[in-house]
C-alpha cells in the first residue's frame, strides 16, 4: 500500500477490498480527470495577467 500525496490522489481513489482484505486502489478517472482540470482552471485565473505587471500607477 503506498501513501496517496496530492490532493487528486487522496480524493480520486478508493481502497478495494478482496474478502476482507486490502485488494488495491481503484481510480475513479473521470474524476481524476475533472478535478485536475478544475485546479488548472483555478490557477490561471488566480494568477495575475502578464500584460498587467510592469504597470506603474501614477501617484
Amino acid at each position: 500500500m503506498h501513501p496517496r500525496k496530492s490532493v487528486i490522489e487522496i480524493f480520486s481513489t478508493f481502497l478495494q477490498f478482496d474478502a476482507d482484505h486490502f485488494g488495491g486502489w481503484a481510480t475513479d478517472a473521470k474524476l481524476r480527470r475533472s478535478m485536475h482540470s478544475c485546479i488548472k482552471q483555478t490557477a490561471q485565473e488566480t494568477s495575475p495577467d502578464k500584460s498587467q505587471r510592469n504597470i506603474v500607477m501614477p501617484i
